[in-house]
């Protein structure tokens, strides 16, 4: 019996040393493969979880990493979760747990878990400093770039994708940083048109195997193209790569292909092959995870329908735009409050380490005094008035920062208007208060015409300000007791409480021709905005705020189908 457990021993022993070797250097291939060659990546996988029982700890959490980093590119966020949380506390190798924190970030963002990753970027961040590993280093570099880039904070995601570039030769790391800077700089209007540095990099990034930064890049490449009125340039930017993108298996890079070619082909007037390729968006998309192409997508599907006349079609095309559009617009509110909120928590954290300094500094002065009975009563009071210093200014930051929080929660944060979530629960709460009190109230939809060519043609930046202006004359014009919002995108509502139905269509009107004096593009060859309006009334439609959204959402529908530019009422829309 011994004698069998010593020869299986040696055996296991035998088996363990001859896997060793090839355990770490499948282990390696399978990290290096999964940013560029997905299908060797889930191949390397499937042989390593085989072989798991015969790992070494480290080698089990080198696989559990690359498990948790599987699941977050696959959009099983909760696994990733559950995976990589607590191996970034317990990993044996450092550099494996820094890295399982990094991916951590990823997968808590994508889950809209926000204050929670953006407070681990906040940790993560601190320990850079300490960190030597290049690729961990660069990782985290580009994960804190990029959600930056998301929460709004574009300097500061300049700052760390330059950082990255500075430090780094690595290609993925290099791509991931380049193709960080032209998306920002194409949607904030800096970028104009396609530059040689532009096609050398997608070149280099192509070749050296980073199919998704390349692809985000082409996607760039062929806005930029297609903005400048080359068609046939846009279309060849992307379509002779479908199969490259294709075997990235990244949703949301197909999906912003499909989009890219279905803008251009709709530009020839080949609505077949838009409409196909807008679908394909579609289906290569989930509402949760990639909003963005989706709702342009669907934008597609409505313009197309609305050519050849199919408006029932374009109608239902279009709410569903709408809503997935004003989800979005949701999550960047709450993006950008969860940056500004783990910022706070960290002031307030460092405000704590102060004011323990403060106390141990009062404790060294309560010893001086004990020590000194002849300084006693001007040390005392030097004792007390350091308490309360410290304790107003604590108080007065404190209080700032909740006033803070309440105006980002509340207000969105480009144009002045009340946010999405606060102009739904307040408007909630006023219809309830005027049916209860027997008041009339009339809901506003307002939209503006063809804005998504403002931002095409002449860049997001520019298409800010424009449509930051056209808010702020609307909102002089709307009376202080009106409740103003931004439902998503260039979508605004207005709820009018105890006022007649008619002054509702006025101000409407009125709000019309204030959004048409709005003017921007050349001197030589100015524009000017217009905007669509939808009205509806507690009368007709009662008081139940999605109701009235719906009602007002299709008159704004039919004034489109008017022609744009115009008031409907919801009983007119109904003729």
């Amino acid at each position: 019996m011994l004698k069998r457990f010593a020869l299986a021993t040696l055996c296991c022993i035998g088996v363990l040393e001859a896997l060793a070797e090839p355990l770490d250097d499948r282990l390696q291939r399978a990290d290096e493969n999964k940013r560029n060659d997905f299908a060797a990546f889930l191949d390397d996988l499937g042989w390593l979880e085989q072989h798991q029982g015969v790992m070494s700890p480290a080698q089990r959490d080198h696989l559990r990493y690359l498990m948790g980093w599987k699941a977050t590119f696959s959009g099983d966020y909760e696994a990733a979760i559950a995976e990589l949380q607590p191996l970034g506390a317990v990993a044996v190798d450092p550099v494996i747990a820094f890295r399982s924190r990094i991916t951590l970030i990823n997968a808590l963002t994508l889950n809209q878990r926000f204050v929670e990753g953006y407070q681990q970027l906040y940790l993560l961040l601190e320990q850079l400093e300490i960190q030597t590993d290049q690729g961990a280093r660069a990782q985290a570099l580009g994960v804190a770039s990029q959600l930056y880039h998301l929460a709004g904070q574009h300097e500061e995601a300049m700052r760390l994708s330059t950082q990255l570039l500075a430090e780094t030769e690595l290609p993925w790391a290099r791509c991931g940083a380049l193709a960080l800077r032209y998306d920002a700089a194409v949607r904030a209007g800096q970028l104009t048109d396609v530059s040689a540095e532009l096609d050398q990099d997608i070149a280099a990034c192509s070749g050296a195997g980073q199919a998704v930064f390349a692809g985000i890049m082409r996607c760039n490449q062929s806005q930029l193209h297609l903005s400048n009125g080359r068609i046939q340039a846009a279309i060849a930017s992307l379509e002779p790569f479908d199969a490259e993108i294709d075997a990235t298996r990244y949703a949301y890079l197909r999906a912003e292909r499909s989009v890219r070619l279905a803008n251009a082909y709709l530009a020839l007037g080949d609505q077949r092959a838009a409409l196909a390729h807008a679908q394909n968006a579609i289906e290569a998309t989930r509402p949760e995870t990639d909003p963005e192409p989706l709702a342009a997508a669907w934008r597609l599907v409505a313009e197309i329908a609305e050519q050849r006349g199919d408006y029932e079609q374009a109608h239902a095309a279009l709410k569903r735009h709408s809503g997935i559009a004003r989800a979005h617009a949701d999550e960047a509110s709450r993006r950008a409050l969860a940056y500004q909120m783990a910022l706070h928590r960290t002031q307030l954290q460092t405000l704590q380490i102060e004011g323990l300094n403060q106390q141990n500094q009062l404790l060294r002065l309560n010893q001086d005094v004990a020590s000194s009975a002849a300084s006693n009563a001007r040390l005392w009071t030097l004792l007390l008035l350091s308490a309360l210093i410290y304790a107003l200014i604590w108080g007065w930051r404190s209080r700032r920062m909740r006033s803070h929080y309440q105006q980002l929660a509340q207000s969105d944060s480009l144009t002045g208007a009340a946010s999405r979530p606060h102009f739904m629960a307040e408007a909630s709460r006023q219809l309830l208060k005027a049916e209860a009190r027997g008041q009339s109230a009339c809901l506003v939809i307002m939209d503006l015409d063809f804005f998504k060519s403002v931002n095409d043609e002449f860049g997001h930046s520019v298409g800010d300000a424009v449509l930051q202006r056209a808010i702020q004359s609307c909102l002089q014009s709307v009376a202080m007791d009106h409740l103003f919002g931004r439902l998503g995108g260039e979508e605004f509502a207005i709820l009018i409480i105890n006022r007649e139905p008619q002054q509702a269509m006025q101000l409407a009107e009125s709000l019309r021709l204030t959004v048409n004096e709005v003017s921007f593009g050349d001197e030589s060859n100015p524009r000017r905005l217009a905007a669509s309006f939808g009205v509806a009334m507690s009368q007709d439609h009662g008081y139940q705020l999605a109701n009235l959204l719906i009602a007002a959402d299709t008159a704004l529908y039919a004034a489109k189908r008017q022609g744009r530019n115009r008031v409907v009422s919801a009983g007119a829309a109904n003729d």
